[in-house]
């Protein structure tokens, strides 16, 4: 039993050891300050001290990059926005409808199916293409079918009623 020390006696050694180190740190704080001076100064001139450099421990095999600091643009001159944002000018009938196809198979669709083909703009809408061509022709189109073609334009085929003759609206526009 004479290893096992009192609690009360553990609690006093430590009291002392605190009050001797209060006591050593007021008097030490003046001469730590010129030790670290010194050794800043030794160390300086020393060529041989190596310096160990600590790595941070991978515990993942994902690498995740850190975010960096990110600044705001600063441009040296003002760029032209108008080619890279163009003003979108709203359709009216004559930039919706183009032009009409004559090809053979649209005079086929002309004379079988009563149906004019055009080429329309790539932004126009279905009921947009069947009120310019109400607007422009005088006659109401029955059904507008539309198809983007593979050159990036756009194709409508325009049906038109019983009463409006397709091949007779052709000869008009000068088609035929």
């Amino acid at each position: 039993m004479g290893n096992r020390i009192n609690l009360r006696e553990m609690k006093e050694q430590g009291a002392k050891t605190q009050e001797k180190k209060q006591v050593a740190q007021k008097k030490g704080q003046g001469v730590k300050k010129k030790a670290i001076r010194k050794a800043k100064v030794k160390g300086a001139g020393a060529k041989g001290a190596v310096r160990r450099r600590s790595y941070a421990i991978r515990t993942k095999p994902r690498f995740y990059r850190p975010h960096t600091l990110r600044l705001r643009r600063s441009p040296k001159y003002q760029r032209n926005t108008a080619s890279i944002n163009p003003v979108k000018r709203p359709l009216d009938k004559f930039s919706i409808l183009l032009h009409p196809l004559s090809t053979e198979k649209a005079m086929g669709k002309m004379e079988n199916e009563n149906t004019l083909v055009y080429i329309v703009s790539q932004r126009s809408t279905k009921p947009q293409i069947r009120e310019a061509f109400r607007e422009v022709h005088k006659v109401e189109p029955r059904k507008v079918n539309t198809l983007v073609r593979s050159d990036g334009k756009k194709k409508a085929y325009i049906r038109l009623g019983p009463d409006a003759e397709a091949l007779n609206l052709a000869n008009k526009i000068g088609l035929i």
